[in-house]
């Protein structure tokens, strides 16, 4: 196990317990550990190791003095408020100088080590050696409770790094509202200063080429006098130097604040977040610019990112305890890595495994929007298209949905219908999706909208379930007319799907036409043509931003952003959907 900024105070222990209780002693290389469950005090050294409070003992001759530690001054309370309801004061209690101790009165190395773990100080009690194993016969009865204790199902308030890295997937995924939102809820909650979440804001103008923002910005003047980071100096250069009818001098330069890394790769990236060190880690995320894409990564690099995910997969302390610096990191290395011209590689096959095995664990049943399910899939279907672990990533796709089967994860259990009917058809997964969400549907029939009670059932046909079986699950298709069908009603004249996935494209053009009459345009290509310039003709158009190149986003500079909507998913149905909300939203369509 590896114990990151933990060890050197458990090695601090280990010292004491080699000599005053040999069957304690552990076995340390640097930060790894090893650690046997049948270890006298395996839970305690657990929860330290995950971020948690936890308890450690200290030898002397007649007593065992226990030390209680703590991330922050709550959580200290916490713990000894539960050492109260379990051990004290029946079998251990406070001696002299014992109780709270501040970080200020510590003294030695062993208290110096606690205090760069526990920075709000720790609790300190003992017990008679008489007491030593009835004490961790209490605590092991606790941490197996503990255990058992069913997992939080909502998320908590989002912290700093989760909130960035919620707009990192966000703007992956193309979802615009998601990353503003993301934006939104830092400067409401206060996590972040305003000089950063304004250049966040700059950030995501670039990112959707919106850059009449950046030029209209009230306070662009006073940035372009301050000395900025060289990627947000670069993004507000592109955007004044895209307005060709205004003449543009560049800036007087101004040194920088801003130093980078000195080393750029990931191998460094994932010793950092072993260490524990944030600053380091913050920094390589910071100059995301520098980090080598996937052109550059050599086979030795490639193995390294991949053994890297798996030790971050299979290492539960350390993905608990180091979860804000890891989620930042994947969030730029998914940038790099799939949101790039030539994804899927064949080369990166195991990588696309690796990375999404890490976001099954990181967000399966703790994802607070869809933009983590609309990656998870994009990772599956890279997986699988290149033929690659295909059980595993169906039970992947099973154990996300089963995590938190609800109303809201609907959507993404049709998109993975969708994919695994389509790349690797005839698996029992396929069926179980569609028998799990259909129970949900069962619950809440009402709740959904004629179409998407369409679109199951017309899945559910798809898959050779007989009527009998959908009608126990699904009421009767409904009837539509122009009056109920938000498609019809909306009288389009002309749809446009920009989406390289040519098959989900064309199924989503046969059921648009099916439901409108109008005439639907796919530009399946990479770079910009006629299809491109057909599609700027049309009444709305429908971006896959995953399955969508970069050289064709830019074909539609100066497009009325209006009649632009960003699809996040890359299934047909998503594409469905995200028209039925863009028409919904407007109540009518622009003609050109």
């Amino acid at each position: 196990m590896n114990a990151g900024l933990f060890a050197p105070l458990i090695a601090e222990f280990n010292r004491n317990w080699s000599a005053g209780m040999p069957n304690l002693e552990l076995q340390m290389d640097a930060y790894e550990i090893e650690l046997k469950l049948d270890h006298p005090i395996y839970g305690e050294l657990a929860a330290l190791c995950s971020g948690r409070a936890g308890s450690l003992p200290y030898f002397s001759n007649h007593e065992v003095i226990w030390c209680t530690m703590a991330p922050n001054g709550d959580a200290l309370r916490a713990a000894v408020v539960d050492l109260q309801a379990w051990i004290l004061p029946s079998f251990g209690g406070e001696g002299q100088g014992d109780g709270y101790v501040e970080p200020r009165t510590t003294r030695g190395a062993l208290a110096t080590a606690i205090i760069s773990v526990s920075p709000g100080g720790y609790y300190r009690w003992r017990c008679r050696r008489a007491d030593y194993h009835r004490v961790i016969d209490k605590f092991t009865l606790y941490r197996g409770l503990e255990a058992r204790c069913p997992t939080r199902t909502r998320p908590p308030r989002p912290s700093l790094y989760e909130l960035r890295a919620r707009f990192a997937t966000a703007l992956l995924v193309g979802d615009r509202n998601g990353a503003e939102h993301a934006i939104e809820l830092l400067d409401t909650l206060q996590l972040d200063t305003a000089v950063n979440t304004q250049f966040m804001r700059i950030r995501l103008w670039h990112h959707f080429r919106e850059y009449d923002r950046i030029r209209h910005h009230p306070q662009l003047d006073q940035l372009l006098t301050q000395a900025l980071p060289p990627r947000v100096q670069s993004w507000i250069d592109e955007a004044i130097g895209a307005d060709q009818a205004t003449p543009y001098a560049p800036p007087v330069a101004t040194p920088s604040a801003f130093t980078p890394p000195s080393v750029y790769g990931w191998a460094d990236w994932f010793d950092f977040v072993r260490r524990g060190d944030k600053a380091a880690a913050e920094l390589f995320v910071s100059d995301h610019e520098a980090v080598h894409s996937a052109d550059d990564l050599t086979p030795t690099a490639i193995g390294a990112l991949e053994a890297g995910m798996d030790e971050l997969y299979l290492d539960d302390s350390l993905r608990t305890r180091e979860r804000q610096l890891i989620v930042e990191g994947i969030a730029l290395l998914l940038d790099k890595f799939v949101r790039e011209p030539e994804f899927p590689r064949a080369n990166l096959a195991d990588l696309y495994l690796a990375l999404l095995r890490l976001w099954c664990a990181l967000y399966a049943g703790t994802s607070a929007g869809r933009e983590h399910g609309h990656v998870l899939l994009e990772l599956a279907n890279a997986t699988l298209q290149l033929n690659c672990a295909q059980k595993e990533v169906c039970e992947i796709l099973e154990r996300w949905w089963t995590a938190r089967p609800v109303r809201g994860q609907l959507p993404f259990a049709l998109d993975a219908i969708e994919l695994l009917d389509r790349e690797f058809p005839g698996t029992e997964a396929t069926a179980n999706l569609w028998l799990g969400a259909a129970g949900v549907i069962q619950r809440s029939a009402d709740a959904l909208p004629p179409s998407d009670l369409a679109l199951w059932r017309s899945a559910g046909v798809h898959l050779g379930f007989d009527e009998l079986t959908i009608s126990r699950y699904l009421p009767p298709a409904p009837v539509q007319d122009e009056q109920s069908d938000p498609l019809a009603a909306a009288q389009l004249q002309h749809v446009a799907i920009v989406c390289i996935r040519e098959a989900q494209a064309r199924e989503a053009a046969h059921v648009i036409r099916r439901r409108t009459n109008a005439h639907v345009t796919v530009v399946a290509d990479k770079t910009a043509g006629d299809a491109t310039s057909r599609a700027r003709h049309a009444n709305v158009v429908l971006f896959v931003w995953m399955a969508a190149s970069h050289a064709v986003f830019r074909a539609f500079d100066g497009f009325d952003r209006r009649r632009f909507c960003y699809v996040q998913g890359t299934g047909s149905s998503s594409i469905v959907r995200t028209l039925e909300r863009w028409i919904i939203s407007r109540g009518s369509v622009e003609e050109d």
